[in-house]
């Protein structure tokens, strides 16, 4: 049996005439494509892009991913009194054994990777506070050393 798609012919010259036509009409080359002539479902690309770093944002998402990097697999079912909420925790907990011995593995290497992940953007984090701390010292030895500098000259 065939399908509907099945019956529908494909006109791959109209269609490429019709990219031709676009590209000829915005003139574009085939170097000068740019990242906002292209549509995305989301902006969450060019959110990034725009944005400037933040170290207290950079600390709080730390903080969170340090929530959420363990995986757990089985969690406790809430129910309400009814009848039919307590079939479907239940069922859950009856299918959850059966796959246990599939998911658990999974599920702990994910976490395990989580972690790791984790302590690789923590010390990312600790590199970029040293960095700035050095910064500020070296900023502050030498605000010390123009105004010893200056005193020496006003006084002498």
């Amino acid at each position: 049996m065939k399908s509907k798609r099945d019956n529908r012919a494909v006109d791959a010259d109209m269609i490429l005439a019709q990219v031709k036509n676009k590209v000829k009409k915005n003139n574009y080359e085939r170097k000068t494509i740019h990242f906002s002539d292209v549509q995305t479902r989301h902006s969450f690309a060019s959110d990034i892009m725009n944005r400037s770093f933040d170290l207290e944002q950079f600390k709080i998402n730390l903080l969170k991913m340090g929530d959420d990097r363990n995986i757990a697999v089985f969690q406790n079912q809430l129910t309400e009194n009814k009848m039919s909420a307590k079939v479907k925790v239940f069922v859950k907990q009856i299918l959850y054994r059966l796959m246990r011995f599939y998911v658990q593995p999974i599920a702990e290497s994910q976490s395990r990777y989580n972690e790791e992940c984790l302590q690789a953007i923590v010390q990312l984090y600790a590199m970029i506070e040293q960095e700035q701390q050095k910064e500020i010292d070296s900023l502050k030895d030498r605000l010390n050393k123009l105004e010893t500098d200056r005193k020496g000259k006003t006084c002498g």
